[in-house]
């Protein structure tokens, strides 16, 4: 059991493996784990939701409304419309939009050279122009804005979700095959419910008492697990820029405005991070995979969104894996 955990595991962390991929081997896991939930949760994830109500929260983006009206004698294209009132009076959020899509839908998204949308109903044409001057202007067409980085987003969190899920299921299970899962079943299902389930939160806490690091070996090195035999080194001096970064960039995202999506990514990289940390032999191919998506969101964000002083500790720590 613990093997095929691992497997999976060391499949999340590589960039080449594709995530539809890595579901048929969790179904398998679910059905050896007997645990509905996962399953329900695999077959959902794999097969997309049958009902946008049925939509975990980490499937929710922000999204705007472009479209193509005229205005008198004018027309107007690609311009954002005002969607004010819609939601109050037809119970139609056109903020958000709830991907249900499965998850192999999902990275053949990311195939897209740029952002997409999806129509807005034309029921909802008149109410829109209603929020300009429904007597001279009318919308020819309307869609709501599916950013890619978003959908991007939205992969990370399903892949940090799983991937904490199965590293909290093999400390539990610890490193023997031979194990009763029906004596486990409740402690399988909390930590379900921790981590895939509608109870499941990240705060972020202002502060670096909340990072803790597990030296092995000699005072001057930490161990990073690489594989199943291998170590990999890690300096004092570079595991102390991963906790002076981590405490600078926390109060930092308190402070700024960032898009919903990529707050959650950021804290949910930031958990990763923390409980590899905590690990007698945190694995190195997490840690650095934690980092690049933290450096890729953090880089599409846009400039300034953080300060010199932290931009440089990322940098620093990213060389030091290799990205």
């Amino acid at each position: 059991m613990i093997s095929r955990i691992n497997v999976i595991i060391d499949e999340l962390t590589d960039s080449k493996v594709n995530l539809g991929s890595v579901f048929l081997k969790v179904q398998v896991l679910a059905h050896k784990l007997k645990n509905a939930k996962l399953k329900e949760w695999v077959y959902d994830e794999s097969n997309g939701y049958k009902s946008s109500t049925d939509v975990p929260a980490y499937r929710i983006i922000p999204s705007m409304v472009i479209g193509n009206i005229i205005h008198g004698n004018a027309k107007y294209t690609n311009i954002q419309l005002s969607i004010n009132g819609i939601k109050d009076k037809y119970n139609v959020d056109l903020n958000e939009i709830r991907l249900r899509n499965s998850v192999v839908a999902l990275e053949k998204m990311l195939y897209k050279e740029d952002n997409f949308s999806i129509p807005v109903p034309t029921g909802l044409y008149n109410a829109i122009s209603e929020n300009y001057d429904s007597y001279y202007t009318s919308v020819i067409s309307a869609g709501q804005v599916v950013s890619l980085n978003s959908v991007e987003g939205v992969i990370s969190s399903i892949k940090s979700k799983l991937l904490q899920f199965l590293m909290d299921i093999a400390d539990e299970l610890g490193e023997g095959d031979k194990v009763d899962i029906l004596k486990k079943k409740n402690i399988i299902d909390a930590l379900f419910e921790k981590n895939l389930g509608d109870g499941n939160t990240y705060n972020i806490i202002a502060g670096s008492n909340n990072t803790q690091v597990v030296s092995s070996g000699d005072n001057n090195q930490t161990l990073i697990a690489r594989g199943d035999n291998i170590t990999q080194t890690l300096e004092n001096d570079d595991i102390e820029k991963i906790k002076e970064f981590l405490s600078n960039l926390k109060p930092e995202l308190l402070a700024v405005r960032i898009d919903d999506v990529d707050l959650e990514d950021l804290k949910a990289q930031i958990k990763v991070i923390e409980d590899q940390l905590k690990r007698e032999k945190p694995k190195f191919s997490i840690l650095k995979n934690t980092f690049d998506i933290i450096k890729g969101i953090i880089s599409g964000l846009g400039a300034n969104i953080l300060t010199e002083t932290t931009l440089t500790q990322l940098d620093q720590i990213c060389r030091v894996f290799g990205l």
